[in-house]
């Protein structure tokens, strides 16, 4: 606080920015209203994650996603929790933040003291980065989601997504990822579709889901792929079955294909064989 002095008699107290050095009393302790002051950030040189930073870092993690593999997008498809949604909200996020930050600290703009610290504002937005970075690589790496009750329709979503457009390349690999969740879909499966107990339901369970998905995966093209690539995920199906003695799910359709298309690549084989003796 200054004073403008009218005369002797009375002066007019005025709130001016002062600089971090003028922050302490005739003591030598700093003031306890201090921070309710606004000062003058020095000028700072450098930084930790600017904006400049952030651009390249979040165009690098664009282009890895873009170039990634099926299954690793299948996996981030079908995490449990909305990491697209929070992925939008947290860049945009750290983006204005650091722009904001580069803007207000470069142009010197009055601030209070706790807040006057550059490095600790670009170590915040860089932290809360590397936390959406750990969090991709969570699922995508070190533990891969499986179906559930909390990602059930997403997980049905992306798999039907996948089967629709029956990418011959693709689906060896969504195949081979959906052995992992075989057991939890049988697990979760009930015998009767959602609408055979009468009751119209708002938003479908994890049963009536897993239920829906041992029909989806009858899919005769995909079956192909499976026995071709994958035919551990067919064993690992019959095997959770057999484990908890589900035998009344609808698996008959996947059952019928699977066995189908595996006695046709038996004869295939045959067939070559001979043809390669003779």
């Amino acid at each position: 606080m200054q004073c403008l002095k009218m005369d002797r008699a009375e002066c007019i107290p005025v709130s001016m920015p002062i600089t971090l050095a003028d922050q302490k009393t005739f003591l030598g302790f700093a003031d306890p209203t201090s921070w309710m002051q606004l000062v003058v950030p020095p000028k700072q040189e450098g930084g930790i994650f600017g904006f400049a930073e952030f651009v390249q870092a979040f165009a690098l993690l664009v282009l890895i996603y873009t170039l990634s593999d099926v299954r690793y997008r299948f996996r981030v498809e079908t995490a449990p929790i909305h990491l697209f949604r929070a992925t939008f909200w947290l860049v945009g996020f750290i983006g204005v933040g650091t722009l904001v930050s580069d803007i207000w600290f470069s142009q010197q703009y009055s601030i209070p003291p706790l807040l006057a610290n550059r490095a600790l504002w670009q170590a915040l937005f860089g932290l809360l980065f590397l936390a959406l970075i750990m969090m991709w690589l969570w699922f995508a790496f070190l533990n891969p989601p499986i179906f559930g009750t909390r990602n059930a329709l997403k997980y049905a979503r992306s798999l039907y997504q996948y089967l629709l457009q029956g990418t011959e390349s693709d689906l060896p690999i969504v195949a081979d990822e959906l052995g992992r969740s075989a057991m939890s879909i049988i697990e979760h499966a009930g015998r009767l579709p959602p609408q055979a107990n009468g009751a119209h339901q708002i938003k479908p369970g994890a049963a009536s889901i897993a239920h829906d998905l041992l029909l989806l995966i009858g899919n005769r093209k995909f079956c192909r792929h499976m026995v071709a690539s994958a035919p551990r995920t067919g064993i690992a199906f019959f095997q959770a079955i057999s484990d908890l003695k589900k035998y009344q799910l609808p698996i008959g359709q996947f059952a019928s294909n699977i066995s189908t298309e595996a006695l046709i690549r038996v004869q295939t084989h045959k067939l070559l064989g001979m043809n390669q003796a003779l």
